[in-house]
């Protein structure tokens, strides 16, 4: 029961048989989608990240509501899912988050989860982050930078050399480090000679 005292249990385990192949026919998502107006965050938490996670046809739409959550944690769930959904509203609502949201943890985690959603346009949109962005954010952009599948990518860490803080600097690095181009190696020098 949504109303019993072990929906969190019962929620946890959904998202946990999820994962299991084979399992995924245990999986209620009239349950999980009736959990997600539960009084308790972790519940909504984890009920809206098992309906992602089985490919719930709603799942998009039901994270986009639950972007309105008072809860921060479940706003943050939202957003993760946003990043595994395929959906072009996903990415759009991802994108706006990064460029206008006031609070920090969730354009962080709109970073990442632009970065994971192997979408074309994340470099586009992480590239100028990266290079100007407040210090969290910029590293939270250039891990996210290094991440992404696309050999532009040497050029948008090499760019974000350039920021103000010798924090993001250093995330910067790390992540040239890690690269095999000679664009990556020429930078590195050229840092070690500073």
């Amino acid at each position: 029961s949504v109303d019993g005292p072990d929906v969190l249990a019962a929620v946890v385990s959904m998202t946990t048989l999820i994962t299991v192949q084979g399992f995924d026919r245990f999986v209620d998502t009239e349950f999980l989608s009736r959990a997600l107006a539960h009084e308790s965050p972790h519940v909504r938490r984890m009920a809206l990240e098992a309906l992602v996670s089985c490919g719930y046809a709603s799942a998009t739409d039901i994270a986009l509501f639950a972007l309105t959550d008072e809860e921060p944690e479940v706003r943050r769930a939202a957003v993760r899912a946003l990043g595994r959904a395929s959906d072009s509203n996903a990415v759009e609502r991802l994108i706006d988050i990064i460029r206008v949201s006031e609070d920090t943890e969730l354009v962080v985690t709109a970073i990442r989860a632009l970065g994971e959603s192997d979408n074309p346009r994340a470099l586009q949109v992480l590239r100028p982050v990266a290079r100007g962005g407040s210090p969290m954010v910029a590293v939270a952009a250039v891990e996210a930078i290094a991440e992404i599948n696309d050999s532009r990518r040497i050029d948008a860490l090499i760019d974000s050399l350039a920021h103000t803080d010798v924090e993001v600097v250093k995330a910067s690095l790390q992540m040239l480090a890690r690269e095999s181009d000679l664009r990556a190696s020429a930078h590195l020098g050229a840092c070690l000679d500073h």
